[in-house]
This record gives structure tokens, C-alpha cells and sequence, in this order.
């Protein structure tokens, strides 16, 4: 592969100064250099994603659990989804996973390409 392109460099550096310096660009790996920083890019901003939220997924499950106990079992043991607290936490766990989930996503196509 290497000999093709070294043929096809001699080939084309007879046709001018500015597609010369992009053939040159290429050999030397500019392009791959471009590719490896959106790469790096992408790598940085899911990994941030993934540990906040992490963190706010353990926060979630932690801190917003509705407390047990009281009169809350009486009220709504038939209807659970008209508990506004109860409410609040399964769309905050919905919202963490997902965003937790998404991040890893990017993470695994961002390590494999």
C-alpha cells in the first residue's frame, strides 16, 4: 500500500505547488492528526458526562428516595405514580440512567474508531 502511494505521490507532484502540499499533508499524517483530536474531544466530554452523571445517579438514589414509613403506604399503596415525591424520583432516575447510559455509548465508539 505504501508503494502505491509513493507511485502516486511521483505521479502528482508535477501538477502544482498546492495539491502537492496536500498529497505531502497527507503522507506525513495531518489528517490522521485531525481525526485523533475530535477523537480526543469526544473521549473528554463522555467521560465527563459518564462520571457526573454517575454521581448524580447515586445522588438521585440516595438523597430523593421517598422516606418509608408514616402514612405514605396507606395514602398511596394503590396508586404509587400520584405520590408527587415518589414521582419526582422515578423521573430523576429515569433522566440519570439515561444520561449514564448515553455516555457509555459514546465512550465505546469513541475507544473503538
Amino acid at each position: 500500500m505504501r508503494d502505491i502511494l509513493e507511485i502516486y505521490l511521483v505521479s502528482l507532484r508535477k501538477s502544482g505547488p498546492i495539491r502537492n502540499r496536500f498529497l505531502m499533508a497527507f503522507k506525513d499524517g495531518l489528517i490522521y492528526n485531525t481525526f485523533m483530536h475530535w477523537k480526543l474531544i469526544l473521549i473528554l466530554v463522555a467521560g465527563t458526562c459518564f462520571c457526573v452523571s454517575s454521581a448524580g445517579y447515586l445522588f438521585v438514589k440516595i438523597a430523593l428516595r421517598p422516606k418509608q414509613g408514616g402514612d405514605w403506604e396507606e395514602e398511596y399503596w394503590e396508586f404509587e405514580e400520584q405520590d408527587p415525591p415518589l414521582a419526582k424520583y422515578n423521573l430523576w432516575c429515569k433522566i440519570t440512567f439515561s444520561a449514564v447510559i448515553i455516555s457509555m455509548l459514546l465512550l465505546f465508539v469513541a475507544l473503538s474508531f
